[in-house]
């Protein structure tokens, strides 16, 4: 008979030596709510861009104060759940004074039936309880636009970065983000742009085959908090001929306006432009017309900005 376990020993040597280490050292070496706590929770917070997060014992105390949550900020009513799943998903309900409501699995995915979850919402709704299952995912695009539209909330149990990643044809990573062979392995089906600031980063980016990579800032810009290094068109030059060896687009980003794109237009026909187009009081119609005149500008064609825009 095959086995199939539910998960396998992961702690590499260094994290037992790293534990070792923390526990022999000189005062109180605290696991609960000590300094190594607070800087996970740091770290976690920034990966997703969050302003705080909170680290507890274990997934079923998460669910617990997810719950709890809830109920303080939606009231009494019920939660949708999947009959496949952990008890302490259920328990998590029942805790919170919520009424579980079981809808069938689908046996291709293990999660949730899409259609018998949007059967079942009803004003008392207050959240729809996912799990994925063994590593599949439990969501697809008629769900998430079915709860959007009756305005009800998912709870995603566990896989924080398959509820991210979910739905989309496309996503866009920076160098503080997910990398790029990460997002791949997560989601295979969904195409991946990613921004670079030096030459080294863009080397590294073109190596893993993205759908397009962005460059710069080439001028400096004023939509950033914290810029990196104004690259110049030099740079950007340099960047364009690497891109255009290895047969890859590449955006250029930072500071870049009608006045210069045609500068820039000689280089590459792709820019992603924000504050030269968008101002305060800019009505859509003045927006639209700027950005194809910054396409026009760019790609010396007002028949492929058509196409692009």
């Amino acid at each position: 008979m095959a086995e199939w376990p539910l998960m396998r020993g992961n702690l590499a040597a260094q994290d037992v030596d790293a534990l070792v280490s923390y526990l022999r050292q000189d005062g109180e070496a605290r696991l609960t709510q000590g300094s190594e706590v607070r800087a996970f929770e740091r770290e976690w917070s920034a990966w997703l861009g969050a302003e705080h997060s909170v680290f507890v014992n274990s997934g079923s105390s998460a669910n617990l104060l997810t719950m709890a949550a809830l109920r303080h900020l939606r009231g009494p009513g019920e939660v949708v759940v999947p009959t496949l799943t952990w008890s302490s998903d259920i328990a998590s309900v029942l805790h919170a004074g919520l009424r579980p409501v079981f809808v069938d699995i689908d046996p291709r995915s293990l999660g949730m039936d899409t259609r018998a979850v949007l059967d079942r919402l009803g004003p008392r709704t207050r959240a729809v309880f996912l799990t994925h299952v063994l590593g599949f995912c439990g969501l697809d695009r008629a769900l998430l636009e079915g709860l959007e539209r009756a305005g009800v909330p998912l709870v995603a149990n566990d896989r924080v970065d398959l509820a991210a990643l979910a739905g989309c044809d496309m996503v866009h990573v920076g160098q503080e983000d997910l990398p790029h062979d990460l997002v791949s392995r997560i989601a295979p089906a969904v195409d991946v742009g990613v921004s670079t600031h030096d030459l080294p980063q863009l080397e590294r980016a073109l190596a893993a085959r993205p759908r397009y990579v962005a460059y710069g800032p080439v001028f400096a810009t004023t939509t950033k908090k914290d810029p990196d290094p104004v690259v110049g068109l030099e740079g950007l030059r340099q960047a364009a001929e690497l891109a255009r060896r290895a047969r890859i687009p590449l955006v250029a980003i930072g500071g870049i306006t009608l006045e210069r794109a045609p500068e820039v237009g000689r280089v590459t026909p792709l820019a992603a432009v924000i504050g030269d187009v968008f101002s305060g009081g800019a009505s859509d119609a003045s927006i639209t017309a700027r950005a194809r005149a910054i396409g026009v500008a760019l790609a010396g064609s007002p028949r492929m900005v058509e196409a692009v825009s």
